[in-house]
This record gives structure tokens, sequence and C-alpha cells, in this order.
């Protein structure tokens, strides 16, 4: 053969084997596009089912009105969901060599603005409903005890308290006739008292769009605690009224233990220990894992 006629079998070759690559690159994409769609479609159906079975409980979480949340949701999930719908378009041209119609791009951008406009609006709407903090403080008198030890004892031994960490494990235990029995204890600080005499104090916080409105919720979600028989009683949880908002509501306990005096927390009020200020530093770890063990305030 002449080189002329090789030359052109070689480019021949060429350009077969780049088309051949081409349309191997086009069909793993495409495959790996539809992979992604399937995995963001049953993303969605498990987000739809995820919504249904937490809908009891937006109206105490969701800081706007369950219209938007729902609106919200579907903004999040169009805003992924039209860019790989568009990019499954283009592979199937280019896959068929079909021209698609000239209004399904342009309707798809629209659709997508008009989305993220949505969120937005939506977004600033909720971060307004919680943009400013307010505390409130309340004490309760120990000066009746009569023991050297303060036992902290569960007021509701037969709802289990859950950090709110763990509280999205839902059940039907917490809601009851419409109302929502939350946590809201987030952690007991134990220090050492001034005086010979057991203190305790609360410290709440909430968020809330004023800090008129933040303070009055703090107020109003003040845990329960109660004096009896030389323990303290505290109630962990408190309860929300229906279309009541939670509105990042928790409480913290500082409790003030005389120096020589005695301390125990119960279960499952030990585990909510964070900060535990006495000598015996090696105990410290002890008390979280360890409920109705009685600690003794010494000098550092």
């Amino acid at each position: 053969p002449s080189h002329d006629t090789i030359h052109n079998s070689v480019g021949n070759a060429v350009r077969t084997l780049i088309k051949i690559i081409v349309k191997a690159i086009l069909i793993f994409a495409s495959l790996l596009g539809g992979v992604v769609f399937l995995a963001l479609f049953f993303a969605w159906v498990g987000g739809v089912l995820g919504m249904v079975a937490i809908e009891p409980y937006l109206p105490f979480f969701s800081p706007v009105s369950l219209e938007k949340t729902h609106l919200l949701f579907t903004n999040f999930f169009l805003l992924l969901l039209l860019p790989l719908f568009s990019l499954a378009l283009l592979f199937v041209r280019l896959l068929l060599h079909k021209k698609l119609p000239a209004w399904i791009n342009p309707t798809i951008l629209l659709l997508w603005v008009l989305n993220l406009a949505s969120a937005v609006w939506v977004g600033a709407a909720a971060v307004r409903e919680l943009r400013l903090s307010g505390h409130s403080t309340s004490t309760i008198n120990l000066s009746n005890i009569s023991s050297d030890t303060l036992r902290l004892q569960s007021a509701n031994p037969n709802l289990p308290y859950q950090s709110f960490d763990d509280f999205f494990i839902l059940n039907n235990n917490y809601l009851h006739d419409g109302k929502l029995t939350i946590p809201a204890l987030s952690k007991i600080l134990v220090k050492p008292a001034t005086g010979s005499k057991f203190e305790a104090a609360t410290f709440t916080t909430a968020r809330a769009s004023s800090q008129y409105e933040a303070e009055k919720m703090a107020a109003a979600a003040n845990i329960t605690l109660r004096n009896q028989e030389n323990a303290l009683i505290i109630d962990p949880n408190i309860v929300l009224n229906p279309n009541e908002k939670w509105n990042f509501r928790q409480t913290s306990i500082t409790l003030m233990v005389p120096i020589g005096k005695y301390f125990s927390l119960d279960d499952p009020l030990h585990a909510l220990a964070r900060s535990v200020q006495y000598a015996n530093e090696k105990d410290k770890p002890l008390l979280r894992n360890n409920p109705n063990r009685i600690y003794r305030m010494i000098l550092s």
C-alpha cells in the first residue's frame, strides 16, 4: 500500500478509537449521573417519609409555620434535583443525538432561581425568629437541709431522661395530648459553696426575634426543682403546649456544696455532670459513670 493509504488507515483508526473512548466516557458519565440521580431520588423519598414521621414535632421545633417549613424542604431538594435533571437531559441528547426543545433549559433555570429565592426568603424568616438570645435565672432555698449529704434525684423515673443530642430517637412517650415533653437540662455544675449551706441555681437560655421574647421564653422554661427530705428533686424536662415553640431553650444547674459536706447524683442525672470543682481530680470521670456515688467537697 502507498504511504497515503497507510496514513489514512492510521488516521481512521485513531478517529475510531477516539470516538469509542468519547462514547465510553459519555456512557460512564451517564451511568454515574443516573446513579447520583437515583440516590437523590431515594433521598427525596426518604426525606418525605422522614417529614411525615416528624410532622407532629414540627410545630414545636420549626421557628416558622408548617407551610413555610414544607416549602423550605421542597426548595432544598429542587435546588439539587433541577441541575441533575438538566445534566441527565444533556447526556440523553449526546447519546441519542436528539435535539431538545429550546424552552427546556430556560425553564429549568427559571425554576432553580425561583427555588433559590424562596429558600433565601424562608431561611431569612427563620433566622429573624431566632436572632436574639435571652436568659433567666432562679434559685432554690436549701437552708432547711439538715443532712451533710444532698442527693440530686430525678422527679420522673418513668420517663427516662435523654440528653437533647439523643432526643431525636423520637417515640410516643414524649408526645401526649398534643403536648411535647422535651429535655431541657443540658448540664449540672458542682462548685464549693462560700458558706455552710447548700445552694442551687438555674440558668436558662432561649432565642427569639427580640430579647424581651427570648427572656420571656427562658423564664417560662425553667425546670422544676423542689426540696424534699434532704434531696433536691429535679424534673429535667419541660412540657411544651400545642403550638408552643422550643426556641433552643436549655437550662443548666449549679449546685454549691459547702466544704466538708457531700453530694450525689442519681441515674440519669449523673450523666449530665459537666464541670465538678472539687479536689479529687481522679474521681471526676467517675461521677458521670457512677450514679448514686457519694462525693465529699474538700478544698483544692
